[in-house]
């Protein structure tokens, strides 16, 4: 019975589970490839509020919070942010799915986080809701290549940790 039963756990539950979506496995690389030094500004944008955090970086200034203005920003806390983006990884991708974007929270995402680089370059992050267990935010990487579905982007996992320390400047704003 027990060998039965160890079988069938195995087979059913470990070996075959699937889901609406093909995920994959934790260990993901960084969304990106850019280091922090490179970043000369950072937005982030509540779409729906129109509520927005506006920052500068300047090898000698630091970094400076021009919307809103700021007299004295915080260095340390806009690094750790900045750190926690340019590090960020999936904790899953969802590179198959056939439910809509609204189901995720993207449609209408409810933040736009904006990194900028040299030149005209940027990424876009769009976040959306967070998943049934609140642990992580639904997001997709703007421009990023399709998913396995043609013309679909993939959707990321990313912890609540490093996404809601960069939502808090707009509640919050990192004044020194």
């Amino acid at each position: 019975v027990l060998i039965v039963l160890g079988g069938y756990v195995y087979f059913a539950e470990i070996r075959g589970k699937t889901s609406s979506a093909e995920e994959t496995p934790t260990g993901q690389p960084p969304l990106w490839t850019i280091a922090a030094e490179d970043i000369i500004g950072l937005e982030i944008e509540q779409p729906v509020t129109a509520a927005v955090v506006r920052l500068t970086h300047n090898k000698e200034l630091g970094w400076q919070c021009y919307e809103p203005p700021l007299e004295a920003t915080d260095q340390a806390r806009v690094q750790q942010v900045v750190s926690q983006l340019v590090n960020i990884r999936a904790s899953r991708v969802l590179s198959e799915t056939n439910e809509p974007l609204s189901v995720f929270g993207l449609a209408a995402p409810s933040c736009v986080i904006r990194i900028k680089l040299p030149g005209e370059d940027e990424k876009v992050l769009r976040i959306g809701d967070k998943n049934p267990q609140g642990t992580a935010y639904y997001a997709q990487v703007a421009g990023q290549g399709t998913g396995l579905v043609e013309g679909q982007q993939p959707i990321y996992l990313l912890p609540t940790y490093a996404i809601d320390k960069a939502i808090d400047f707009l509640t919050s704003p990192p004044e020194q």
